[in-house]
This record gives C-alpha cells, sequence and structure tokens, in this order.
C-alpha cells in the first residue's frame, strides 16, 4: 500500500472514532434522562372515584427531601388533591382543601413502624359524619401503609383522635391498619328523606 493510501486510510479510521465519540456525547442526555425517570422514586395516593363511592389509586413522582419520610411526602402529594384533568376524569376527594400537615411520626418497631398522622383543617371529630371519617381514613391508611415499613395508622386532628364512635359515644383512637379497612364495606348513609334507604356508600377494600 502506497504512502497516500496509508495516510487516506488513517484519515478515515480518525474520523469514524470522532464521529463515534460525537454520537456518544449527543445521545448522553437522552440516555441520562430516561435512567433518571426509570429510577425516580414513584408512589401510590388514593383518591375517589365512581362518585366516591370507592377509592382509586393513582401513581405520583416522590421529590425526595432530606431528613424528610417518604410518608410525609406521600400524604403532601395526597393534600394537593387530584389534579385537573383528574377531577375532569371523575377522581374526587373527601380531604378538605384546607386540611394540611401538622407533624407525621413514624415509630418502628419489631414487626414493622407505626405512623401518627396529625392534620389540621378537619371538620371536628364530633361533627363530622361516618361516612366523611372511613373516607378520609381509607385515603391517608392506604396512601401511607407500605411506605417506610409502615403497617398502621393514627390519624388525628389538630392532636385529637379522629376516629369513629364508641358504643357510648365517645371518639375511639383506633390504628387504622387493613384488618380495619376490610370492615369499612358499604358504609352508607340514609337516602334524603329516608330512615332506612342507603343512599351515599362507600367501600374501602375491593
Amino acid at each position: 500500500m502506497g504512502r497516500s493510501a496509508l495516510i487516506a486510510a488513517a484519515t478515515a479510521a480518525l474520523l469514524a472514532g470522532c464521529g463515534a465519540e460525537r454520537g456518544t456525547r449527543a445521545d448522553e442526555p437522552a440516555r441520562t434522562a430516561t435512567a433518571a425517570a426509570e429510577t425516580a422514586p414513584r408512589t401510590t395516593v388514593y383518591f375517589l372515584v365512581d362518585e366516591r363511592t370507592a377509592p382509586l389509586g393513582v401513581r405520583r413522582e416522590l421529590s425526595l427531601r432530606p431528613g424528610v419520610p417518604r410518608a410525609r411526602l406521600a400524604l403532601e402529594l395526597l393534600l394537593a388533591g387530584p389534579t385537573a384533568a383528574e377531577r375532569a376524569a371523575g377522581l374526587a376527594t373527601a380531604i378538605p382543601a384546607s386540611a394540611g400537615i401538622r407533624s407525621v411520626r413514624i415509630e418502628p418497631h419489631a414487626t414493622g413502624s407505626d405512623a401518627f398522622v396529625d392534620l389540621s383543617g378537619l371538620p371536628p371529630a364530633d361533627d363530622a359524619g361516618a361516612l366523611l371519617k372511613v373516607r378520609v381514613m381509607t385515603q391517608v391508611a392506604r396512601t401511607v401503609i407500605g411506605l417506610s415499613d409502615i403497617g398502621r395508622v393514627w390519624l388525628r386532628a389538630d392532636g385529637r383522635a379522629w376516629g369513629l364512635w364508641d358504643l357510648e359515644g365517645n371518639i375511639r383512637d383506633d390504628p387504622i391498619d387493613y384488618d380495619l379497612l376490610r370492615g369499612f364495606f358499604h358504609i352508607c348513609a340514609a337516602k334524603p328523606g329516608t330512615e332506612a334507604v342507603p343512599g351515599d356508600c362507600f367501600t374501602a377494600l375491593p
């Protein structure tokens, strides 16, 4: 092979190498963005569907913050409510727009973790109806249970228990777990103008 041919071959190889390097650099941002999207932590928050008769999980991306548990981040997304598009598609929430997070405390134990969630902006426990309570309790519990190994949730409103009533009419302070949620089956309010005909109903689990 002559000198001219060698130079031409070397030049072609150099250009090919440069082209590959340029291609790698051009593709790098796309690959990085794809990898970030694939690894971004996601969670499920629970809103209401079918005229508020059942919960429905919606996936959300978590924006992690140092020292903030994922359960609190998920609750922030829950309290933000459905997006405009989701509302147009029929999703709703029982949690008042005025609700905010006062505190979220997670206590680990041998078999998992307990979460103590204190919200502001909920109606007083004595005034809130049973349907509103079971809907809010379901949305909060199903959003939080499973994160940070949480298996049970205690719900507070301005520092006070926000549960159902016992036989003496006192507000109970029971943990919300899946055993309790199974009992929220076809919880109904009477149809307006009647005392026994079911009207507005709710079921917490499929």
